[in-house]
């Protein structure tokens, strides 16, 4: 059994969703997520009913799980978080069912800002989330995407001479 509080952790007061239409991963997803102190979330199986939770709510924080049987509901519901494009649009966690390479990129491609791979584990799950939460991400538009910039702009005197290009 899960335990329902890390102990020495603060609660996450972000609010959130958390969607997994998997009847079986789903509980133990949600569980994870309350004991790493996400106390404010909704909780959606089904992906019609997480579609319309976020077209009338904007969450600070998207948890959406990527697993093989799931990931297109869970893309879908990305690309519609998305869409939206608030001034403040919600950070985008990925649950992996497995750390494959394209897997991955895939999520990448989605819009995900960041992603873990399954087991969770409370302690792991609340650094990530931590991190995410405090870390400020730009966000770009460009044809078919609309999402984090993965760009990593360097500064000006850590690259010199002939190897650096110009801006």
């Amino acid at each position: 059994m899960v335990q329902m509080a890390v102990p020495n952790q603060k609660i996450i007061k972000a609010t959130s969703m958390f969607f997994d239409p998997n009847r079986d991963s789903g509980p133990i997803g949600r569980a994870a997520l309350q004991s790493a102190g996400l106390t404010n979330t909704q909780f959606h199986l089904d992906i019609d009913m997480a579609m319309s939770y976020l077209s009338m709510h904007t969450p600070e924080l998207l948890v959406v799980d990527l697993a093989p049987d799931t990931k297109e509901d869970g893309l879908m519901l990305i690309a519609a978080a998305r869409s939206k494009k608030d001034d403040n649009p919600p950070r985008v966690l990925g649950l992996l069912a497995g750390g494959t390479r394209e897997a991955l990129i895939e999520a990448i491609k989605g819009g995900v800002d960041t992603v873990i791979v399954k087991p969770l584990a409370p302690d792991s799950l609340h650094k990530k989330i931590k991190s995410l939460m405090a870390s400020p991400q730009n966000y770009i538009s460009a044809k078919g995407y609309y999402g984090p910039d993965r760009r990593r702009v360097p500064d000006a005197e850590e690259f010199t001479g002939e190897e650096r290009r110009s801006k």
